[in-house]
């Protein structure tokens, strides 16, 4: 759950870390940093640059190794190789960071969170510079990057964005349905999507044409990586975990999304807003009054229900986690009920994008509903219980054989 930032200022000062931040802005000022007045030329804040930021530019835009190539030599290669190298990428990038690229661009104010997708994604590549000043700190985009973002109001590089942003809802629905998955699938999902009046064999063939070019993106930003002839999403992070995936989805055939399911996922979100989904939010609003925060919330819960299964005891102990106190008995009860019922309707890896209602499965969670009261649910939470041990939803069976065969 993304933390908020006057938390982590709070938390900062109460570890006694004031000091050491300071001195690590001191660092990235001194590394990473102009100092003096701005200028929007692109070769003059090249040689302006510290050594360490021209560095840092020249690694990510160059395949040339950094001590082949002296400092002159590096500056006259960015001066040409940064518009280029943006040219390349920018129909291809994030929608959301492209309008943070754009709105520094002209000076617009930016959030906190969007300072960092400057710093850690433009600033590296020369498309931003920092400028610092008496202590002012200044993005500039270069007249030279200004240029290539001009050539968005072009009508064939929109046609390639249109394009490219169609890939990437399809790559974002397809990460969030299946976890694994094959290029063939991929395009299959693509083409069929896209499909409006078009040849079907040339729009396989433009899909794979770029799909290198995008993967290579989706790479870098860490959505996907790549295992063998598989797509596979970055939350899968053991070898064990990818082998459950792969396992739970022999013999199954896989879910074909649809219009709703793309829109639902297209910019990485993992929820879907159903009316299962609604019911457990007005739950958990009710009970911490802060809606922002309730919907984070269960952000990070679904993605924890689509990989790895969770189910009601993992979720309530998280809840106890997050502090979240159930005023009653029966407003815990109404929440048990209400993620009963959505966890059944939920799209999972394991069904390989199916929901357990769509394929008619039992629903195991409604014997978790059977909690006596609060005071139960939180000892639930924190007491040790053993396999053989009663499990203490009520339910009769051993630990081991009830909420305790999916933790």
């Amino acid at each position: 759950m993304r933390p908020r930032m006057e938390d982590i200022e709070t938390l900062i000062n109460n570890l006694g870390l004031k000091d050491e931040m300071d001195k690590l802005a001191k660092i990235f000022k001194e590394n990473f940093m102009i100092e003096g007045e701005v200028t929007e030329n692109l070769e003059e804040a090249l040689h302006r640059s510290p050594d360490s930021l021209i560095d840092m530019i020249f690694e990510k835009t160059e395949e040339m190794s950094l001590e082949s190539v002296g400092r002159k030599e590096k500056e006259h290669i960015l001066l040409s190789d940064i518009p280029k190298n943006l040219e390349s990428q920018m129909i291809f990038m994030n929608l959301n960071k492209l309008k943070v690229l754009i709105r520094v661009m002209n000076q617009y104010p930016i959030e906190p969170m969007e300072t960092t997708i400057v710093n850690e994604q433009f600033v590296p590549r020369g498309w931003v510079f920092n400028f610092v000043q008496d202590n002012e700190c200044t993005f500039i985009v270069t007249e030279q990057v200004r240029q290539v973002l001009m050539k968005l109001e072009q009508d064939d590089v929109k046609q390639q964005m249109k394009f490219a942003f169609g890939i990437r809802c399809v790559m974002n629905t397809c990460v969030r349905l299946y976890g694994v998955f094959g290029k063939d699938l991929f395009v299959d999902i693509y083409t069929k999507m896209a499909l409006e009046g078009q040849d079907y064999e040339s729009m396989n063939l433009e899909v794979e044409e770029n799909l290198e070019t995008l993967l290579r993106v989706f790479e870098d930003e860490q959505i996907i990586y790549r295992k063998g002839n598989n797509i596979v999403c970055c939350k899968i992070e053991s070898e064990e975990q990818y082998t459950n995936i792969i396992n739970s989805h022999i013999g199954k055939n896989n879910y074909m999304p649809n219009d709703h399911d793309i829109e639902a996922y297209c910019f990485g979100k993992w929820v879907d807003k159903t009316a299962e989904y609604d019911a457990v939010y007005s739950c958990l609003k009710r009970e911490i009054k802060d809606s922002e925060y309730a919907e984070e919330m269960l952000e990070e819960i679904l993605e924890r229900i689509v990989v790895d299964d969770w189910g009601i005891p993992q979720i309530m102990n998280c809840l106890y986690d997050w502090e979240v106190e159930f005023d009653s008995p029966q407003s815990a009860r109404r929440m048990t009920k209400s993620l009963s019922e959505w966890i059944y309707s939920v799209r999972c890896w394991s069904e390989y994008g199916y929901s357990r209602k769509e394929k008619q499965l039992p629903n195991d969670q409604e014997e978790y509903i059977a909690y006596k009261n609060l005071n139960t649910e939180k000892a639930t939470a924190k007491r040790k219980i053993y396999p053989n041990d009663p499990c203490p939803c009520g339910s009769g069976k051993k630990y081991k054989k009830c909420c305790g065969r999916t933790l």
